[in-house]
């Protein structure tokens, strides 16, 4: 059984590891090590000592992988620990290469310049209209951010200058980006740390998730995922797989692009999801952003339609084995819903374990997670917000049919029994 060390864990391991059948369980001996990323204090968390404490913990208590699921500070701690160690897994140097947005353009513009849309460098404090990379409109993001936090659009010159004064932002570029800076000093040759944003281009069209892996070189793909938003949002209604509108004839294009952007990168061994827009009106594919990790909501989505949770995927990567295929899963679609409440609001009631038993013996509910605890404010959690909306719950079902899997969603929703007050 191999041994492999899961740094960061956070909720969709704890809910996939532990009802998971089958392979996680019997072929690895899985030891956490590290705290949620929701739970991590950026003021606290020392990165080099994290690594360093547990590199050298591990070289007397050997194991065989070492791996994270999670974005920040997981995958990228865990590359550090891994290439130190000389386990599998991606290089330091490639992670961050994709976890930094600016970097990451650079090396798409690149490799794959037909899929990159135009972009530049902007610092938070230095904003004038002789320092903007380009004309309005254009959207703007910290150069490492997580999860759409702080993604604009913005169409002038004070709408811009707004965004860069808010209170938020600057938290977010100073003091929780700090073990991030840590990181990219620790490696060298990363001059722009994560104090800057970056502009870029508007892109039309919709929106997917392309999940996949490189192992030994070899890209494979997990699965395309429609990335569906609320209307005139930039917040996540719900995640749909197998996508509705990319054809085959499509995900082989996106397929060639990621080959060409991470065989740049040097990205090998690991799991990796890329966001990119497709516009069918003039058939043109661009990148929006390259993660170096898996997508743990979609573990088991994958594990429905396609009968291999993501999570195996991640473990016999992190030990240097081939992954296990794909195979019929029991269900036809499936879909990820986030349930949003735009402005802030009480937590009155939450479902408890005894309605979730009872919704999961009725409907085909995959997994639930209620990010709450009645009495607290949706505004308790930084983690949850995504500069518009606060996700309160996930919900992940399965169906034989879209139509059929939307209706059992609207019944499934009115069933949880979640109850939010307003603040005024």
């Amino acid at each position: 059984m191999k041994r492999i060390a899961l740094l960061c864990p956070n909720k969709w391991d704890r809910e996939m590891l532990a009802r998971a059948p089958g392979a996680p369980h019997t072929r690895f001996d899985l030891r956490s090590f590290g705290e949620d990323a929701e739970a991590f204090d950026p003021d606290t968390f020392e990165a080099d000592r994290f690594i360093d404490e547990l590199t050298a913990r591990l070289e007397t208590d050997p194991v065989d992988g070492v791996t994270s699921s999670g974005d920040y500070p997981g995958i990228l701690a865990s590359s550090f620990v891994a290439d130190a160690l000389g386990l599998p897994g991606p290089s330091p140097t490639a992670v961050l290469q994709c976890a930094h947005k600016y970097y990451s353009r650079v090396a798409q513009s690149v490799a794959a310049p037909e899929a990159t849309p135009r972009f530049g460098l902007l610092h938070p404090d230095a904003i004038t209209d002789d320092a903007l990379p380009m004309g309005f409109p254009f959207f703007v993001k910290p150069v490492k951010s997580m999860f759409s936090q702080y993604a604009r659009r913005v169409d002038t010159l004070d709408e811009l200058v707004d965004y860069c004064m808010s209170e938020g932002l600057r938290d977010h570029l100073t003091r929780i980006v700090r073990p991030f800076n840590d990181l990219l000093r620790r490696h060298g040759g990363f001059d722009i740390d994560g104090g800057w944003l970056i502009a870029e281009e508007v892109l039309l069209g919709r929106q997917v998730t392309f999940e996949g892996y490189v192992f030994r070189s070899r890209l494979e793909i997990v699965g395309i995922v429609d990335s569906i938003m609320y209307g005139h949002t930039l917040s996540f209604r719900y995640f749909g797989f197998p996508s509705t509108f990319v054809t085959a004839e499509v995900a082989t294009r996106m397929r060639d692009v990621a080959e060409r952007v991470l065989s740049w990168i040097g990205f090998d061994n690991g799991l990796f999801n890329i966001e990119f827009m497709y516009d069918e009106s003039i058939d043109s594919i661009q990148i929006i952003e390259i993660n170096p990790r898996m997508c743990g909501q979609f573990a088991d989505l994958m594990e429905a339609v396609q009968g291999v949770n993501t999570y195996e995927t991640l473990l016999s990567l992190a030990a240097g084995l081939e992954p296990l295929p794909g195979v019929d899963g029991s269900y036809e679609v499936a879909a990820s819903f986030a349930l949003r409440h735009f402005g802030d609001a009480e937590v009155q009631a939450v479902p408890s374990p005894g309605v979730l038993t009872a919704i999961k013996a009725l409907y085909p509910v995959l997994s639930t997670y209620s990010f709450y605890l009645p009495g607290q404010l949706l505004s308790e959690s930084d983690y949850e917000y995504d500069g518009t909306s606060f996700r309160y719950a996930v919900v992940n079902v399965a169906g034989s049919d879209w139509p059929g899997l939307f209706a059992d969603f609207v019944l499934v929703e009115a069933s949880l029994g979640f109850r939010l007050r307003v603040r005024v």
